[in-house]
């Protein structure tokens, strides 16, 4: 039987400072070893200059349309 990864990751982006705000949790479930997640992992090893490069812009200018957002 294949393992199964589970990655658990907290939203990391604008803190909401009102009382009743939690923090995002996402849980990320793929077969260790997965031909998919292998992919996937190729992928952001290509695109690593371009997803720091989107992350530096989102830090130093926040996210676009965020004054739209209902959440």
């Amino acid at each position: 039987m294949n393992e199964i990864h589970v990655t658990k990751a907290t939203n990391t982006g604008r803190q909401d400072t009102s009382a009743d705000a939690t923090p995002l949790l996402m849980t990320v479930i793929a077969p260790a070893g997965d031909a998919l997640s292998e992919r996937g992992r190729h992928w952001q090893q290509e695109n690593r200059a371009a997803i720091d490069s989107y992350n530096e812009w989102i830090a130093e200018h926040g996210l676009p349309l965020e004054e739209f957002r209902r959440f």
